[in-house]
């Protein structure tokens, strides 16, 4: 129940750091056109795939065996890049591009480790119910994150929702340290 918890908030911020960016960029900053703010996307949506690319070469099965653990520790790294996002307008634009690159690296990475996750359901014959129930979740966060994250940037600002996604990563955080000694034993099983 907690990694579709957890796989449900990883979507909202994953989708909407991805799709919101264009729109928080061209309000935030002057001078930043609509063909910039897409060019900015598709920077963005290439740094995901890096790190997708990155867990499957380099993290996983090599160095990160339990998967929820190299989930956790992706959404670790996460956390710094996003504690710059509530000072958008405020700094460079740079710095704010960087901060949504990473997050979108690690972020995504981390969504190949929930897909590893539900391989350990394959002894039960259960993975492709695990596989469903975890991207039914996901994809309620994304149609959440699509509506929330904007109707809170129209009532409050953007420096709100992006705090709102630091305080989701941490939940993440708290909720998978939470779940690992129990993994552990669901995977010795």
């Amino acid at each position: 129940f907690v990694v579709v918890v957890v796989a449900f908030l990883r979507c909202m911020v994953d989708q909407a750091s991805k799709t919101l960016a264009p729109v928080m960029l061209m309000e935030s900053y002057e001078n930043v056109s609509p063909n910039f703010g897409n060019l900015l996307n598709l920077l963005i949506i290439m740094f995901g795939i890096l790190g997708t690319i990155f867990v499957k070469i380099v993290l996983y099965p090599k160095r990160v065996r339990n998967e929820l653990k190299g989930f956790m520790v992706l959404l670790l790294l996460a956390l710094p890049a996003s504690v710059i996002l509530p000072f958008i307008g405020k700094i460079s634009m740079i710095p704010m591009i960087l901060a949504l690159g990473i997050i979108s690296a690690l972020i995504t990475g981390a969504n190949l480790f929930i897909s590893y996750y539900t391989n350990c359901f394959v002894k039960y014959g259960k993975s492709a119910t695990a596989a469903g129930v975890i991207n039914g979740a996901a994809a309620i966060g994304i149609v959440v994150a699509g509506y929330g994250f904007l109707r809170l940037a129209e009532v409050w600002s953007w420096q709100a929702v992006t705090a709102l996604w630091i305080g989701i990563i941490v939940v993440m955080i708290i909720l998978l340290f939470t779940v690992l000694p129990s993994y552990r034993k669901f995977k010795e099983m």
